[in-house]
């Protein structure tokens, strides 16, 4: 580095105002990071099991911004770069009832692991679907008939 810039680092003018630059730039960095936190956690149903593709839904509860995501296949989620809040985190997949945790307080800088977000079989998306079966037996008529006996 000598050779590209010769003795200019030695100069008594250029080292301070060095100095200087390098705190401006790295103290900006260091500030934006410490305003935010992250959010994370896992899906699972009511035996433990993951829950992939869950669409989880971060919003604070103060000014009503949202973020949203979706599990992993291990249902892993996260939400980096949060700003520092209290904030709501609902988990929703079809066929499971919805989880909500309320009272999720982020401070500048944590990093929340948040315990597992259960999730129940057969929430109020689930669709049960009834077929007819038209070919059965005639239960209207005497049409087709048996005497039943009891036998000893």
């Amino acid at each position: 580095m000598k050779f590209l810039l010769g003795d200019r680092l030695t100069d008594p003018l250029v080292r301070p105002a060095t100095l200087l630059l390098s705190v401006a730039l790295m103290g900006g960095a260091a500030l934006a990071q410490v305003g935010a936190g992250s959010v994370s956690g896992v899906i699972q149903d009511q035996t433990g099991a993951v829950i992939p593709t869950a669409t989880v839904t971060l919003k604070n509860t103060r000014n009503g911004q949202e973020r949203v995501t979706q599990s992993t296949g291990a249902g892993a989620f996260s939400f980096a770069a949060v700003p520092s809040g209290d904030y709501q985190v609902v988990a929703a997949r079809d066929g499971f009832t919805q989880s909500i945790r309320s009272g999720v307080h982020l401070n500048a800088g944590d990093a929340l692991a948040l315990p597992p977000l259960k999730m129940e079989v057969g929430g109020t998306s689930t669709t049960v679907s009834v077929t007819e079966n038209e070919a059965g037996l005639p239960l209207d008529s005497g049409q087709l008939s048996a005497t039943i006996t009891a036998q000893a």
